[in-house]
C-alpha cells in the first residue's frame, strides 16, 4: 500500500523536530532527518525546497501542537490586567519548554534559538 504525501510529509516535520531541537539548525542534517522519518532524501526538496524552508515549517507545526495545549496567555482574556496577562505567557511560554510530552518540542526549539 502506497503512503500518501500527507503522511510522509508529517514524519518529516516529526523528525526535523527532533534533529532541530537536538542539533540546532546549523548542525541538523538533511540527511539525518529523512533517516528518522524513514525518507529519501528528496523528500525533503520536495515538500519544503531546501532545509530553511524545512526549519519554518517545522516551528510552525510543533507551534500549532504546543499552543493547542498551552494557548499564548494561558488562562487570561484580553480584560484582564497587563499583569495578569504578562503572567499567563510567562507561565505557558516555560510550561511549554518544560512538558515532558511532545507539546515541549516547539519549546525546545525556541529554547535552543534564544541560546
Amino acid at each position: 500500500m502506497l503512503e500518501t504525501k500527507t503522511a510522509a510529509k508529517q514524519r518529516i516535520l516529526q523528525a526535523s523536530g527532533e534533529v532541530f531541537a537536538e542539533s540546532g539548525f546549523r548542525r541538523a542534517t538533511i540527511r539525518d532527518i529523512c533517516s528518522r522519518a524513514g525518507v529519501n532524501i528528496a523528500s525533503v526538496n520536495y515538500y519544503f525546497q531546501d532545509k530553511g524552508n524545512l526549519y519554518v515549517e517545522t516551528l510552525r507545526y510543533w507551534k500549532d501542537i504546543a499552543f493547542e495545549k498551552y494557548p499564548r496567555e494561558l488562562g487570561t482574556s484580553e480584560s484582564d490586567p497587563p499583569e495578569e496577562r504578562l503572567k499567563g505567557f510567562i507561565r505557558s511560554f516555560v510550561f511549554r519548554i518544560l512538558d515532558t510530552g511532545v507539546e515541549s518540542r516547539f519549546g525546545r526549539l525556541m529554547a535552543r534559538e534564544f541560546a
